[in-house]
């Protein structure tokens, strides 16, 4: 991925410019995260439904929803631990 890449992810994510420091940008960023493995977990599964009838292709693409799965979980353990630490836990 470009710098430029980045900047537009990141604009599309803080639309006012502002930049989070320490504990709250790391949240930020997985928070972000989180909502990028949702939007590829909701786009496999459009894919799957749209080549269901190639059976070897949505093989692979059961494959990815595991992984966007797997993914999520892990990254919302890690979003709820730094919370923890942080003294965030609601």
């Amino acid at each position: 991925m470009t710098d430029t890449e980045r900047q537009l992810i990141h604009r599309a994510f803080h639309p006012t410019g502002a930049v989070p420091t320490g504990n709250v940008a790391a949240e930020d960023t997985l928070s972000d995260l989180l909502s990028l493995a949702g939007l590829v977990g909701e786009l496999s599964e459009r894919a799957y439904r749209q080549l269901a009838a190639r059976p070897t292709v949505t093989a692979h693409l059961d494959q990815a929803l595991e992984h966007v799965a797997v993914l999520s979980r892990n990254l919302r353990h890690a979003e709820a631990l730094l919370a923890f630490n942080s003294g965030h836990a609601g």
